[in-house]
């Protein structure tokens, strides 16, 4: 099944015309409503991480990213994320 919300790459011409070919294989395409409240907050506190409590230089490395995500994250509530992601910040 591919989930597809409302990016305006999503809605182009060309992949609205394979959608019927991927239907016709048997491969179902879903298309979220405009406004899908179940992920609001989601975006909300993505947005939120991203441009308050997050400075642009713990974006430049990975492992800086990984630990003051999880930091930021912890702050907010109880923090599970799978363990291999730390192989990536080596």
């Amino acid at each position: 099944m591919v989930i597809l919300d409302n990016e305006s790459s999503y809605t182009s011409g060309v992949l609205r015309a394979s959608e019927e070919c991927w239907g016709e294989r048997g491969l179902p395409v879903y298309n979220l409503p405009s406004c899908s409240s179940g992920l609001n907050a989601i975006e909300r506190l993505w947005k939120r991480l991203k441009h308050q409590l997050m400075p642009a230089y713990d974006w430049e490395r990975f492992t800086t990213l990984l630990n003051t995500l999880t930091s930021k994250l912890s702050e907010l509530g109880e923090v599970t994320y799978m363990p291999s992601l730390h192989r990536y910040a080596e």
